[in-house]
């Protein structure tokens, strides 16, 4: 490798001036951590495996880390980017991992992402993000966008930052795996990392532990219930908010569960509010466009 570490960037990016600054930064603070794989320079506001509303938990850094990789702006030392070469030499067909989520696993073998997140996995490491983004995304029309869209778009910062204060993988209290789940959750619940499952979003599969929290409608004892008011979703559970929205079950016994499930509010958590002549063109758009689907697939 040529250079010590680069700064790759697709053209339906915009950046923010602090970029450089940014990633300059964050590689030197990664040089000495085997833990990160990579840097991203944009910033989630959209759980990408779901399509709702995720934010990652303030803890008074200026990172987070997720066990997913960044394709909208990114940036490797020629040691991170070589581990993964030296990872993907042996690993050229990407093997089912009950840690990498399904769609992932189904995106196109062409998909370099679909690997470093399974290499990621594999090697228990993760991406190092920021909290205000530096990169955003447009989404314009073109091969894989049939329109333009501003699904991805997030705020950037645009004020000078002299510098940036990055949490280690101990320190931060903001860290989430490959299916945007807070890896910090367990102590909250008085429970140890290996007791209990945490699957607020519903995409992990089915794996036997004691207990298991998640917003899903199940029939097994409920050992507690939160509401689902609080942004991100895990404040609910750390600030223990009523509600019967998010249940911690015991998988070991067997009980009725009478709840049901507030679809409404569920989709109002996530866009805030509609009105009533916005959700009509809404429900029109989208029939529109399953029908054109449909007629494709015919």
């Amino acid at each position: 490798i040529e250079y010590g570490s680069a700064i790759i960037l697709e053209d339906d990016l915009l950046v923010s001036p602090n970029f450089y600054a940014f990633a300059s930064e964050a590689l030197r603070f990664s040089a000495d951590k085997k833990y990160i794989g990579g840097i991203s320079l944009y910033n989630h506001e959209l759980n990408v495996l779901t399509g709702d509303y995720f934010s990652a938990r303030e803890d008074g850094y200026d990172n987070w880390y997720l066990q997913f990789a960044s394709s909208w702006g990114q940036a490797w030392s020629s040691n991170q980017w070589s581990h993964f070469k030296e990872w993907y030499s042996d690993n050229k067909s990407l093997k089912a991992h009950p840690k990498i989520p399904g769609n992932v696993q189904k995106w196109s073998e062409k998909s370099w992402l679909k690997y470093f997140i399974g290499f990621l996995i594999e090697k228990n490491m993760y991406f190092l993000f920021p909290k205000i983004s530096l990169t955003t995304n447009f989404s314009d029309q073109g091969t894989h966008i049939g329109e333009d869209s501003t699904k991805f778009q997030v705020p950037m910062l645009y004020s000078k930052k002299p510098h940036w204060n990055f949490s280690s993988l101990e320190e931060s209290e903001s860290t989430y795996d490959s299916f945007f789940e807070n890896e910090n959750l367990f102590k909250y619940l008085n429970l140890t990392k290996e007791e209990v499952l945490i699957n607020l979003n519903d995409q992990k599969p089915k794996e036997k532990r004691k207990y298991l929290l998640t917003s899903n409608i199940l029939d097994y004892k409920i050992v507690k219930t939160y509401g689902k008011s609080l942004k991100p979703m895990e404040n609910n559970i750390i600030e223990n908010i009523e509600g019967h929205d998010i249940f911690l079950y015991n998988t070991d016994l067997r009980e009725k569960n009478s709840y049901t499930k507030n679809n409404i509010k569920n989709t109002l958590y996530n866009i805030k509010g509609v009105t009533y002549r916005q959700a009509i063109s809404l429900a029109l758009k989208l029939t529109k466009d399953r029908i054109k689907t449909t007629l494709k697939i015919k």
